[in-house]
This record gives C-alpha cells, sequence and structure tokens, in this order.
C-alpha cells in the first residue's frame, strides 16, 4: 500500500492513460511473471483453484479477442455476457477493451424481462457467459428472451460452470481458437480513450432501468481516483465480490486493482463465512461493502476468531452506514473509508481519506477527487458554494451518455453537469454532506424530512438492520413517513419498540407514522431494501 495520496496521477494529455486495456498489456510486458489474479469457485479457498499472471491473462484475453473478431465483433458494437466475479468475467473484460467493442454485463439476479430490457436497448452483436451458475440455469432462463435469439454469436462456458472451469488458463471459448493469435496491438483495437468501454444500468428503483454508457476514460478514471486516495499498489490484495453489472464490480474494485496494480482475489458471490477465509488465507489488503454486507461480516460465528491484520482499508459506499457498521470497520482494518457516487460517474465522486475518524465519516462522503466539479443547483439554476440544493458533477469521470438522447438531455444540466438526484452541499473545507435524496424527500408539517436521515436513526438501534422511510400522505402532518424494517437475526423487535424508540430520538415531525416490522424485505442485488418493491407490495402511493 502506497501512503502518499494521489500516487497515481491522472493525466488526460497522455492517450494510453485512458485505455483500460493499456494497464494488463503494460503489465504483461515489464511484470508478465507476477500474479493477477486468484480465483476460488464456489469459495473454496483450496479445490478448484484458479490463478494467472499478468502476462498469462493478457494472452488468454488476447486470443478471446481474436475469436470474438473472427466472429465478426467489431469496434464499436456491444458484448453482452452474464458471469459473477470470476477469472472469466476479467478475459472478457479485457478482450472486449482490446476490439474497442463495449462490455454489457447482465444482472446474475435477473429474471426474463429484466434480460428482454437491457438486450433490447443494446443489441448486442455476440454474448459470452456462464450455462449455468450455482443453482441458476442461465441457459434456461435467456432461451425465454426474444432479444436473445437476435444476437448473432454466443459462447457458453459449458452447462456446468464450475465443471468447466480448468486448473488455470484458457477456457472452452479458446478451445474454439487454440491457435489464434492474441489480439494485444492497439493498432488494431482501440486507441480512443473516450470509446465506450462498459454499459451499467442504473439501480434506480422507479421506471426502466437505464444504460449508462461508460468510456475507457471513466472507468480509468475511476480506477485512479481509488488506487491514489487509498493508496492501492501492487502490494495490495483486493477482494473483487460485488454483482458485475454494477460499478462497484465492475469499475470500483476492478479499476482501481488494475490501475493500482494490485493482486486480485475473486470471490463469485458473497458469502461472510467464506469471505473471511479468504481475507486470512490470502492476505486480503482492501475489502469494499455495503453496510448489509459488514453487518453480515460482523455478526459471522468465525468472524472474532478470523486474522484480519492484512486488512488496511474497509470501504463502504451504497447507503449511509451506521455507527456501529463504522465502528466495526475501524476496528477490523487499519482504515475505515467511504465515499459517495453513482452510476453515472462511473463510481465515486467523493473520497473520504485514510485517517479520517469516525465521528468524522457519519458526517461527509470526503472530498471530490481533483477532476471532478461539485456544485449544487435550484430551479435549473447553479447555486453559490455552501447552498443546499441538488448536487450536480462534471469531469473526466462523469458519463458520455445514456443509450437514448432523450435520456440524456434529462440526464444533464447546461450539457456537461450530470444530475444526481441527491441533495446536499459543498462546506467550506470542501467535503460534500448529502442530506437526502431529491425524489424521497417529503414535507412533514411544513418541514422538509429526508428518508436517509431517518434511517440513519432507526439504524442505530441494535434490533434494525435495515431501513426503509417512504413519505406518504398523512391526514395530521400532511405528509409522513412510513418506515419498513428489517429485524436483525434472532430479534423480537415490535413497532412498539421502535415507536418508543423514535419518540426518544426524533422530533416529532420526523417521527414515522406507521412502523412495518419483518424477519425478511424485498433487497437489490447490492443487499438493500428495494424501494420499488416496497411500493408494489404494500400498496403504497408515495408523494
Amino acid at each position: 500500500m502506497t501512503e502518499t495520496a494521489y500516487e497515481h496521477e491522472y493525466d488526460r494529455d497522455e492517450p494510453h492513460t485512458g485505455l483500460f486495456q493499456w494497464y494488463l498489456e503494460h503489465r504483461a510486458a515489464t511484470k508478465p511473471d507476477t500474479r493477477a489474479y486468484t480465483y476460488s469457485p464456489l469459495g473454496l479457498v483450496e479445490a478448484s483453484e484458479t490463478a494467472a499472471t499478468w502476462g498469462e491473462l493478457n494472452d488468454a484475453a488476447g486470443r478471446l479477442a481474436s475469436q470474438l473478431a473472427a466472429d465478426g465483433v467489431e469496434s464499436g458494437e456491444f458484448v453482452a455476457t452474464l458471469f459473477p466475479p470470476s477469472a472469466p468475467f476479467a478475459e472478457l473484460y479485457f478482450a472486449v477493451a482490446k476490439l474497442g467493442a463495449t462490455l454489457v454485463p447482465l444482472d446474475l439476479r435477473g429474471k426474463p424481462g429484466d434480460h428482454q430490457h437491457v438486450l433490447s436497448s443494446t443489441e448486442p452483436v455476440a454474448f459470452v457467459g456462464a450455462g449455468q451458475f450455482r443453482d441458476t440455469d442461465f441457459k434456461a432462463i435467456l432461451e425465454e428472451v426474444p432479444a436473445f435469439d437476435d444476437i448473432e454469436s454466443t459462447h457458453w462456458l459449458g452447462d456446468d460452470y464450475h465443471a468447466a472451469l480448468p486448473k488455470a488458463g484458457a477456457y472452452e471459448w479458446t478451445a474454439a481458437n487454440p491457435d489464434g493469435t492474441p489480439n494485444t496491438d492497439d493498432s488494431t483495437g482501440c486507441t480512443d480513450p473516450d470509446a465506450g468501454l462498459l454499459v451499467v444500468f442504473t439501480s434506480g428503483t422507479t421506471g426502466d432501468p437505464k444504460g449508462a454508457v461508460l468510456s475507457h476514460r471513466n472507468v480509468v478514471f475511476q480506477g485512479t481516483a481509488i488506487s491514489s486516495v487509498w493508496g492501492i499498489d501492487d502490494s495490495d490484495t483486493v477482494l473483487v465480490h460485488l454483482p458485475t453489472d454494477h460499478v462497484g464490480g465492475a469499475t470500483e474494485l476492478m479499476g482501481s486493482a488494475v490501475v493500482g496494480g494490485a493482486d486480485v482475489v475473486f470471490l463469485d458471490a458473497f458469502d461472510p463465512g467464506v469471505a473471511l477465509r479468504l481475507i486470512e488465507s490470502r492476505s486480503i489488503s482492501m475489502v469494499g461493502n455495503v453496510p448489509a454486507m459488514w453487518g453480515m461480516l460482523f455478526n459471522h460465528d468465525d468472524f472474532a476468531g478470523t486474522d484480519l491484520s492484512s486488512l488496511d482499508v474497509a470501504v463502504v459506499a451504497g447507503q449511509a452506514p451506521s455507527e456501529d457498521i463504522l465502528a466495526g470497520m475501524a476496528q477490523a482494518a487499519e482504515h475505515a473509508v467511504t465515499g459517495w457516487g453513482l452510476t453515472e460517474t462511473a463510481g465515486f465522486v467523493t473520497l473520504t481519506e485514510l485517517g479520517t475518524p469516525v465521528s468524522e465519516l457519519t458526517e461527509t462522503v470526503g472530498k471530490p477527487f481533483p477532476g471532478f466539479d461539485v456544485r449544487t443547483i435550484e430551479d435549473e439554476e447553479l447555486l453559490p458554494a455552501g447552498e443546499t440544493g441538488e448536487i450536480v458533477v462534471r469531469g473526466d469521470g462523469v458519463m458520455d451518455r445514456f443509450l437514448t438522447p432523450e435520456q440524456t438531455q434529462e440526464a444533464f444540466v447546461e450539457e456537461e453537469w450530470v444530475r444526481t438526484g441527491d441533495l446536499g452541499f459543498v462546506d467550506d473545507d470542501g467535503h460534500v454532506r448529502l442530506r437526502g435524496r431529491k425524489k424521497n424527500m417529503y414535507i412533514s408539517g411544513g418541514y422538509n424530512v429526508y428518508p436517509p436521515e431517518v434511517e440513519g436513526v432507526l439504524t442505530d438501534h441494535e434490533a434494525v438492520e435495515q431501513a426503509m422511510v417512504i413519505g406518504v400522505e398523512n391526514d395530521t402532518w400532511g405528509e409522513a413517513g412510513h418506515a419498513f424494517v428489517l429485524r436483525t437475526p434472532g430479534s423480537s423487535l415490535t413497532t412498539a419498540d421502535l415507536e418508543e424508540y423514535g419518540e426518544e430520538e426524533l422530533a416529532d415531525y420526523k417521527q414515522p407514522v406507521e412502523y412495518t416490522v419483518e424477519d425478511e424485505l424485498p433487497l437489490t442485488t447490492l443487499g438493500k431494501i428495494d424501494r420499488q418493491k416496497i411500493i408494489e407490495r404494500y400498496g403504497l402511493d408515495p408523494v
């Protein structure tokens, strides 16, 4: 780990600094025998393990790029995939980058309708993916997707994904082109940093997801930000376990590891017990989780007995963490850090610095990385510094577009500032302070109420795993909050307990007028309570 901030400087005038595959090819040339990744399918630490050096990864990605080119895939076209965080995903990611094509990861937990939306929106010319993963038959699912039939070239990594994985190196697709010349020459592939590399569909909980087209420059800029501020370099080992169809897995973790040159340990599906074993056995130095995942680690029976001495950076993002989660992270790792961003910025915009006290992590999400500009707006007008409004962002990390011109036009203010939907302000020291979501704010008794603030208080209760507050119409207050609470395992928490707690901890206008307490609630792919599904299940009409 590098202690000096901004170790990996980003220079937009150097063409290679914006090309994702350059980092692979550079390390393959300078450190060909250094390990690039370890992958233990199903989390088996000792069995069925796959590993590769930078040289081997570059060769494998080059062979796959040649195979895709032979199939007719050209620069600028879309290639769909359905892989967990894994060695095959890494090979495909780099292969597509070499070709100048654009990768479209599908959601491992998606239903036929979800895949139909993504595939019909992107119209990929090729697909590479797992036929089956764990207990899910992806082939059967995609057979129900009309748009999948329109894909010209498909490559399945076996009917049984894990049985198809070798101990090292070549996968089934290589057998189709065993003598293929690796495509490692930039002159025959992508040379434009602003070319599309990845399409990530927003994880918003209203309406159909929108596909953000992220460029090589966006992804490299994201990796540069994280590796610089948090000091990730070739002495580090990074756990990559977040979904590949989300910026957490595809740009934040993968990007920082690739730019920093860190060794990667892939975990294809999050399991707290397996994650703990991997941290200890592989001396993992950086782990990034949403708050719920950290909670599962802390509550696991093996947590107390796990050697976490290698863990240098513990990252939490995706949702505001409770003080207990932050305190647990600070005890587990040398540094607890957080940040804030969105799909449209390829991940983090702000990051807290190493050494930031836990007390500050509850108040701020850090400073924007150099190259990002952050302002606030109200009624489409930019506000003076320090005033609360909707946060907008511009810079090299911001996507060029959504898939449709209409979506793109709606996303930007003055053509360069992307809307975030988050309310907040930038304080005198340059720190961004969030105040909630613009869409979800409600007015109770004449006061603005921001659900994340109320949710944060509720999750501080020892028996609350997660909470979501939704504004609804109310005869007394005009608008008020309905709180949906996920109990911690084994808890006997009741609505009466929460009502009493709310009266003690919240101003009257902030207190939810109704609590729904459950042992199970619908979750998003990142383990957060799914707002849209809550609305549908309980027949709510949010304000």
